[in-house]
């Protein structure tokens, strides 16, 4: 609309699919033409600049957010220049290496740890992790440590804010960040890390045995006792985060920026679902985008500059309401399930 402004970004995708996997997220992150399989290059394998990197050289903070490996299609298209979306461990690389996110979070972390260490797919002895320390990345490794980063890193930018407000500015010191372009400026404000799998988080279905909005759903009982109450609560932080959770962390650290900002939240898991023909699986991972999306609309509610964009890419294994005029999905008897077929599979 005319006269309409917004300084801040959160793009939700409800990640439904992924056929060759780069190239259709490729054209949504750059708007250009892409090569099957390739992700953030043209047609010829040539770097093409994304949506992320504009707001970067615009002075605004970047974030990711999936609940697949951040290395993973839509994150490695909005991120990373590489010839083939399956080269990982190249893609780790340019994240930590090269591209600058002020957040990145999911699962993945076989693809930052060296070789030597156990369960790691990296073919040298390359530590991301300790990279991305020394890049000045606060690292988080479950639910509950990312929080306390979260609120940490904000805390730190607001006093540094303060401090800066309350300063002479005008000897125009070089070393100041808020004498810097305002690309520089974004480069260099808050970092946040998050890897809390080797692979892809966990199915929303596995975490709640089952949905958690489902009046069906069986009620966990209430702790015994205090101390009872504090080990349930250890236990969940222990655990790897929700992607609303995730969101609400991010836009915690992102809202800092006096430039602006641009989070992608990717529901990646439900294209897994579709993958395996399983609908429990697939709808709760819906429903849990469906909460992280809530959290982003509730988040701009509360602000003026801020735009909520929800757009998905294409489906995996033909899940509908019905067909031919018959709306024959039993949601009654899905809400029934406790386990994704994932999950059971490993324990049989």
């Amino acid at each position: 609309a005319t006269g309409f402004k917004t300084d801040n970004h959160v793009v939700a995708e409800v990640r439904a699919a992924a056929a060759p996997g780069g190239p259709d997220v490729t054209g949504e992150g750059r708007g250009a033409g892409y090569s099957n399989n390739a992700a953030g290059t043209g047609r010829r394998y040539e770097p093409v600049g994304s949506i992320v990197e504009g707001a970067q050289l615009a002075g605004k903070l970047t974030g990711i957010v999936t609940t697949t490996r951040v290395t993973h299609a839509t994150p490695a298209a909005f991120s990373t220049h590489v010839r083939d979306r399956n080269d990982e461990n190249e893609i780790a690389m340019q994240q930590i290496l090269s591209l600058d996110l002020n957040v990145l979070m999911g699962g993945g972390r076989r693809h930052f740890d060296p070789q030597s260490t156990a369960g790691s797919k990296r073919k040298d002895e390359l530590d991301l992790v300790a990279a991305a320390r020394t890049h000045g990345y606060a690292v988080a490794t479950d639910a509950g440590s990312m929080r306390r980063v979260a609120t940490a890193v904000r805390r730190a930018e607001e006093e540094r804010d303060a401090r800066a407000s309350g300063e002479d500015r005008s000897g125009g010191d070089d070393d100041d960040p808020s004498t810097l372009p305002r690309s520089m400026r974004a480069i260099l404000g808050p970092r946040m890390l998050g890897l809390f799998a080797p692979s892809h988080l966990p199915y929303e279905i596995d975490r709640h045995r089952g949905f958690i909005h489902a009046a069906a759903a069986p009620a966990l009982p209430p702790p015994a006792s205090t101390a009872a109450a504090a080990d349930a609560a250890a236990a969940t932080d222990a655990q790897p985060p929700a992607l609303v959770e995730m969101t609400v962390a991010a836009l915690e650290v992102l809202a800092t920026g006096p430039h602006g900002f641009f989070l992608l939240v990717e529901a990646g898991r439900i294209d897994h679902g579709g993958h395996a023909n399983d609908a429990g699986a697939a709808l709760a991972e819906v429903c849990a985008y469906d909460r992280a999306f809530k959290a982003a609309v509730d988040f701009a509610a509360t602000r003026s500059d801020v735009l909520v964009v929800a757009t998905s890419d294409h489906d995996t294994g033909g899940l509908s309401v019905g067909c031919c005029g018959q709306y024959a999905l039993n949601v009654t008897e899905i809400r029934k399930l406790r386990a994704s077929a994932e999950n059971v599979t490993t324990r049989v």
